[in-house]
């Protein structure tokens, strides 16, 4: 049997009611469309939660302006801008390709609390 996932939210909620109390500090997250409207909103709230936050943009100048005024509005520092289109296929490849390789993930082999880490995939 199905069983449904019920929650206080619903089509107007928003992402900052949703994400109130959540602390995002040691996760990554890439926000596509975040040159406008929801995009910026939803990376800001990310980045507000402790998220890093990787704006995906065409256009890298105006990403750049956009994560400096999220930075400055949450205090969060580590919001960074990334050149994606999404209507060429190999730009989300290589922006994924790119946000991996700056990633440091846990070493399974020395357990979750260890300080040493891998780079990923």
């Amino acid at each position: 049997m199905t069983q449904i996932l019920q929650t206080p939210f619903g089509f107007a909620s928003t992402s900052a009611e949703v994400l109130v109390g959540v602390h995002l500090s040691g996760t990554r997250a890439l926000v596509t469309g975040a040159s406008s409207g929801v995009g910026i909103k939803t990376a800001r709230v990310l980045a507000g939660a402790g998220a890093a936050v990787v704006l995906g943009v065409r256009d890298i100048d105006a990403g750049k302006e956009i994560a400096a005024r999220i930075s400055e509005s949450t205090g969060n520092r580590d919001v960074g801008v990334g050149r994606l289109d999404l209507a060429d296929l190999g730009s989300p490849r290589t922006r994924t390709a790119e946000i991996r390789s700056r990633i440091l993930l846990p070493d399974p082999r020395r357990g979750r609390g260890s300080s040493h880490a891998r780079a990923g995939p």
